[in-house]
């Protein structure tokens, strides 16, 4: 991912002023199997829509990281003295650090593979290789959406076991696991 996220940023940093030496360079060796048309990456609206979902997931998550604190951890866990947090993004949907996630992974797919992306201009997509090389790709994210919707399940059964009648109250306040009004 952070390979097609630096090519991306070296490509549209490079387009900007594509007539420089290094630009040229940069641009020649970002593009893929002879293609005939020089590299030319754009920020399209998709790609401006993409980036934004990337950084309001991200942005929500540390949210999620500072109401957490020291509890957020990546392994499911309940640590002595663990507290219920209820306030804040918890209060809209009960596990908003995945709600983010998904937010996040959504953005980099879209921004990634959209046309105007350096995958979309570059060529790779020419070849049989290629074509599955974002196939996968794609599939590697729909999986990260895919396990953060199984683990809310497992995160309540946990929390719902430690905390009890309080973890009702609070799914009763709060019955969206990931999105308020649909799941």
């Amino acid at each position: 991912m952070w390979t097609i996220v630096l090519c991306e940023i070296a490509a549209i940093l490079a387009s900007w002023n594509a007539s420089t030496p290094v630009s040229k360079l940069t641009l020649s060796l970002l593009t893929f199997g002879g293609h005939p048309t020089p590299l030319k990456v754009y920020m399209s609206p998709a790609f401006l829509a993409g980036w934004a979902m990337v950084i309001s997931g991200t942005l929500l998550r540390d949210v999620c990281y500072r109401y957490l604190g020291d509890q957020f951890t990546v392994a499911l866990s309940i640590a002595e003295g663990h507290k219920l947090v209820t306030e804040g993004p918890y209060s809209i949907v009960r596990h908003p650090s995945y709600t983010a996630w998904i937010i996040v992974s959504t953005g980099l797919v879209i921004t990634e593979t959209c046309r105007g992306s350096w995958v979309a201009q570059c060529g790779i997509l020419d070849s049989s290789v290629g074509k599955i090389g974002v196939v996968v790709y794609v599939i590697l994210h729909m999986r990260i959406c895919i396990i953060a919707v199984h683990r809310t399940a497992e995160e309540d059964k946990a929390l719902r076991e430690t905390f009890g009648e309080e973890w009702v109250r609070w799914a009763k306040r709060t019955p969206y696991l990931i999105c308020p009004g649909l799941y």
